[in-house]
């Protein structure tokens, strides 16, 4: 696999449909760790932009090429540390087994087999492998599925090889790492870079006081910290949901990360990326139960909780600000509905706790719950940790239903759609005589699009950036699908001439068949007088 030296004309085409071939020496864009000053690891990579995500192949057969060397460590030094594979396979490969390669990153294969290469006919079949301490990732498609060398398929590709990186980052053993890593940074930046330097307490950034008459002109305008990139620190007492005693810790939220360190033995008890937090639940009201908390939701429903002394729920309110500017979450919503005269909730959950039906003008969706919306909390206790039984059990018997919930950003909207389009596409393809019924399934597709934005019409403003996605997305696929019946009534018209030309011949056959038997009877009765003359 490593130890090709040039590409050939299949796996040139497939390198053509993901990206661009781009010039190494003077590029300026995401490098993926290539050389881009000397040429030390080639003159040209493979590069391409899928949503807001830079991405930069390592291509064997652009890397450099050692000459006698079955190692390639030039080779291997890139693609052996990357964590997502892409095997191209030419039809007749050997089949590929995830045991003939040796490396502690490589998590996921995702093997590729092209069929009928460099033809209008080309079409791609799909195969994934994975470690399995990596959990199941998206977007899905059945077995055995085809894939027409479209845009489609190139985005399917992407989207799924994405999908695997974030995935992988979600397994215990890249966690661990990442935990040590940060763990490292945290304990030499309290190590080494403390000072005993006066500073203004002012603000929660504060700036060094240098003199009385420049104070004003250098003191910040009051709030720009929030937009630091750097960690913000709060003095808080922690707790994860699953329970133990609270612990004084520091809050810091960064850019890219939530952390809660123990202050006295400076362990990490809590971390996780920003764009894993999907909402938060904050309480600030003097005399609350508890005093002034946050409880902080990340990935499948999971929550930290932080309390604050009553002087200080202003830090509530600072810590809540920071998180609107540098996660995608929300605020959470609680509700507590009535049961119908059937004693029915009226709405559904799926397994990860998606609102997937909403019975109208029920009581849930008088108090606002929305189809779409996470619940995190039933009744108190997280959803996660609660099984399909006891769900339901709470559903029915419990004397009130107290639910906490987030309604998902167009973010998460969007992602859920694709799923759905790739799904789709994959099934339809497999499918050549149900043309209405491909139609019927763009046309719900659409309808789903259209409810959801009109649902969310106060989102954001990249709101318009993200339906000029979906309908290119949509267009894309009516194009497919035009094609695909084009060249359907282009055969159709074939098998069509192909059958007049076989009754033609038919036809001429039986009239020299006929010619013959008339040829035969006007020979035959000469014959018999010559017997007769001798």
């Amino acid at each position: 696999m490593y130890n090709n030296e040039s590409a050939g004309p299949a796996f040139d085409e497939f390198l053509d449909l993901l990206g661009e071939r781009v010039r190494l020496k003077g590029w300026e864009k995401y490098r993926a760790q290539l050389d881009t000053k000397t040429d030390s690891t080639g003159t040209h990579s493979l590069y391409t932009r899928y949503q807001d995500y830079e991405i930069m192949f390592h291509v064997s057969t652009m890397l450099p090429y050692t000459a006698n060397n079955r190692q390639q460590l030039l080779r291997k030094r890139h693609i052996g540390n990357d964590i997502v594979t892409i095997v191209f396979q030419e039809p007749g490969a050997l089949p590929f087994t995830p045991k003939a390669i040796r490396s502690h990153f490589q998590h996921v294969f995702i093997i590729v087999q092209v069929h009928e290469p460099c033809t209008e006919n080309t079409y791609y079949r799909v195969a994934v492998t994975r470690s399995k301490d990596i959990p199941l990732f998206g977007p899905l498609f059945p077995k055995g599925a085809r894939f027409p060398r479209s845009l489609a398929f190139r985005d399917f590709l992407l989207a799924k090889a994405i999908n695997a990186e974030n995935a992988a980052e979600k397994s215990e053993k890249f966690r661990s790492m990442a935990t040590r890593t940060r763990q490292e940074y945290l304990k030499d930046l309290a190590e080494n870079y403390v000072t005993t330097t006066p500073i203004d307490s002012s603000t929660k950034f504060p700036l060094l006081s240098l003199g009385g008459k420049r104070k004003d002109k250098l003191k910040g305008a009051k709030g720009a910290e929030l937009h630091s990139a750097g960690a913000l620190v709060w003095a808080v007492c922690g707790t994860q949901e699953n329970g133990g005693p609270k612990l004084p810790c520091l809050l810091g939220v960064s850019a890219e990360s939530v952390v809660l360190i123990e202050r006295y033995t400076k362990r990490v008890v809590f971390n996780c990326s920003c764009r894993d937090v999907i909402g938060w639940k904050a309480v600030t009201e003097a005399g609350a139960k508890g005093g002034p908390c946050l409880d902080i939701f990340y990935e499948r429903g999971e929550a930290v909780s932080i309390t604050v002394p009553e002087s200080q729920a202003e830090d509530i309110k600072e810590v809540v600000q920071r998180l609107e500017l540098v996660t995608r979450g929300c605020e959470a919503r609680e509700v507590t509905p009535l049961r119908d005269s059937v004693g029915q909730p009226g709405f559904l959950m799926s397994e990860e706790g998606f609102v997937t039906d909403l019975q109208r003008f029920c009581y849930a969706e008088s108090d606002g719950l929305q189809k779409g919306a996470r619940v995190v909390r039933l009744c108190g206790q997280p959803l996660v940790h609660l099984s399909q039984e006891e769900r339901s059990r709470l559903l029915r018997t419990a004397p009130k239903i107290h639910i906490t919930f987030v309604i998902l950003s167009i973010v998460y909207l969007y992602v859920i759609l694709t799923d759905r389009y790739f799904f789709n596409l994959s099934v339809l393809s497999e499918t050549a005589d149900s043309s209405e019924e491909e139609w019927q399934s763009i046309s719900d597709l659409a309808t789903a699009c259209r409810s959801i934005l009109e649902a969310l019409s106060d989102s954001p403003s990249h709101l318009e950036e993200k339906v000029s996605q979906l309908e290119a997305m949509l267009k894309r696929l009516q194009d497919d699908l035009q094609k695909e019946k084009e060249d359907k009534a282009v055969l159709q018209a074939e098998v069509q001439s192909l059958r007049q030309n076989n009754q033609r011949l038919q036809e001429e056959s039986q009239t020299t068949v006929a010619r013959l038997i008339k040829v035969t009877e006007l020979l035959w009765p000469t014959k018999n007088l010559l017997s007769n003359l001798k």
